[in-house]
């Protein structure tokens, strides 16, 4: 008896501990610098480490564009930046 009750112990203890270090040593996908994954960028405050003191322009001439899209609508969001396309909503 005492026993069998020191192998279910073990089950009990032993397999939440298992499945709790897989999950913190299972891979995770690395995301890419350049990626913007959520509104305003990866911190939160629409630019990217240096990006944010790189002197951008706060204006850009048609001569200055290298593309543009229509949109249906009025749109007030920050553009998504991921895997190498640009998704937009308005």
């Amino acid at each position: 008896m005492k026993r069998s009750l020191l192998k279910l112990l073990r089950a009990w203890t032993c397999a939440p501990a298992l499945c709790l270090g897989s999950a913190f040593l299972a891979p995770t996908r690395a995301e890419d610098p350049s990626d913007w994954t959520s509104w305003r960028g990866p911190n939160d405050f629409g630019a990217i480490g240096a990006v944010a003191n790189a002197g951008f322009p706060d204006a850009v001439t048609k001569d200055q564009l290298r593309w543009s899209a229509p949109l249906p609508g009025k749109g007030c969001s920050t553009p998504i930046h991921f895997g190498g396309k640009i998704y937009l909503t308005a």
